[in-house]
């Protein structure tokens, strides 16, 4: 009867460490542990010191963990089961090596490892594989941690422990992740995206695609972004997670936009702006606002696009951030032309030009000269034209941008030769 009791008031310790009380948690680990002591009995009173150890070490708390798992090996070397020793060794192991000695640390999980294989255990020794590969990508030795998260993936398999098999997919995906390696990260965690919706597991699904879609992203699948992402963002608002949110909705929607959803991309966009109203993040708010008067000017409803980009001048200057508001000064002066407003177009161009000038910003410079060229063109005023677009090649030039100093060069002999004409 009393064995349990203190059973059932050692997993009443671990939910309440789940649900956030770790006092309570604590407390009433003690009291399973002097259940079993009052019984004498050594296996449930080591088995149940390790769960405190655990409890102690997610809590980050790693000098009395140590100690747990310390004393549990004094225990089982009495009562000899062998399984909670393979667990007090790899715990300590873990502890070592987070708390700076990865080379001891890995010294003991390798012996709870020949234990565990000593032993025939191998659930234990899939465990103790997993655990290795871990030490091993905290001190980022990542063909070793691919090795034995390999290695821990195949006894998975062979033991039909999905719920295992998905968690070191996971981890190698992560291993492909910081290698870079996006073909592998795409095919690891479209494996893993499968198996979190078998096993119903939403935290496991919202991760996977946020590698997927960071992966997408990189490799210019947009469609594969557009198809996904929807269901991360569904995820993200479930876990009141605003941060993934607002990472999925930026991605979307520069997908959208690459690829001619303009409609769709200002829905989007008009969503991720309150988003970045509740993050009290001007900046993201500042960068959405010129994709929504980008999506606005594609979509060919120019003067909605302008009012979005004076918004966003607004904000600019308020935040006081003149890359940012030289730019948007040179989409108003390039919208202005289209719109036929040249002297607007022309004041626009000026302001962005100065600021683009105190900033060294060679691009700006290039492309309000450049437009200034085309608007003093159209005015016939052809001197100053000729003169802006020589200035834009040369600020081109600057730069290297070989392809705008083209365009640029043509627009010369077009100016030089109408010149001559008249």
């Amino acid at each position: 009867m009393q064995a349990a009791i203190s059973q059932a008031k050692a997993d009443l310790a671990l939910s309440l460490f789940s649900a956030g009380d770790l006092e309570a948690s604590l407390r009433t680990m003690d009291e399973a542990i002097e259940l079993t002591q009052q019984e004498y009995d050594l296996t449930s009173h080591a088995r149940i010191i390790g769960m405190k150890g655990m409890i102690l070490f997610e809590a980050s708390q790693f000098a009395p963990a140590y100690e747990c798992f310390e004393e549990v090996l004094g225990l089982v070397d009495e009562s000899e089961p062998s399984g909670i020793k393979i667990d007090a060794l790899a715990n300590i192991g873990l502890v070592v090596a987070v708390t700076g000695d990865p080379v001891t640390g890995l010294e003991k999980l390798q012996e709870a490892l020949s234990l565990a294989r000593k032993t025939n255990d191998p659930p234990r020794v899939m465990a103790q594989l997993g655990n290795i590969g871990h030490t091993y990508l905290q001190v980022a030795n990542l063909e070793e941690a691919k090795k034995y998260y390999t290695k821990a993936l195949q006894l998975a398999r062979s033991l039909d422990d999905q719920k295992a098999e998905t968690g070191y997919l996971n981890n190698l995906g992560v291993i492909y992740s910081y290698m870079g390696d996006h073909a592998r990260i795409i095919e690891t965690f479209e494996q893993v995206l499968l198996y979190a919706k078998d096993l119903h597991d939403s935290h496991i699904e919202l991760n996977a695609l946020k590698h997927l879609i960071k992966a997408y992203f990189e490799q210019r699948k947009l469609t594969s972004i557009i198809r996904r992402a929807p269901r991360a963002l569904e995820l993200a608002q479930q876990f009141n997670d605003l941060k993934r949110q607002a990472f999925f909705q930026e991605l979307l929607i520069t997908s959208l936009m690459s690829t001619g959803h303009y409609q769709e991309a200002i829905k989007e966009i008009q969503g991720a702006l309150d988003n970045a109203e509740k993050l009290s993040n001007e900046s993201l708010q500042l960068n959405l606002l010129g994709m929504l008067a980008d999506a606005y000017y594609e979509n060919e409803e120019l003067e909605i696009s302008m009012q979005i980009y004076q918004r966003a001048l607004d904000l600019s200057r308020r935040l006081e951030d003149q890359n940012r508001e030289a730019r948007l000064l040179g989409r108003l002066a390039a919208i202005a032309a289209d719109t036929g407003a040249l002297e607007k177009a022309n004041a626009y161009a000026e302001c962005s030009l100065e600021l683009g000038k105190q900033l060294n910003d060679y691009k700006t410079v290039g492309e309000q000269f450049y437009i200034l060229a085309l608007n003093y063109q159209e005015l016939n005023r052809m001197d100053e034209a000729i003169a802006c677009c020589q200035q834009s090649i040369e600020a081109f030039m600057v730069i290297n941008a070989q392809v705008f100093v083209d365009i640029a060069v043509n627009l010369m002999r077009n100016l030089e030769s109408k010149k001559v004409s008249v």
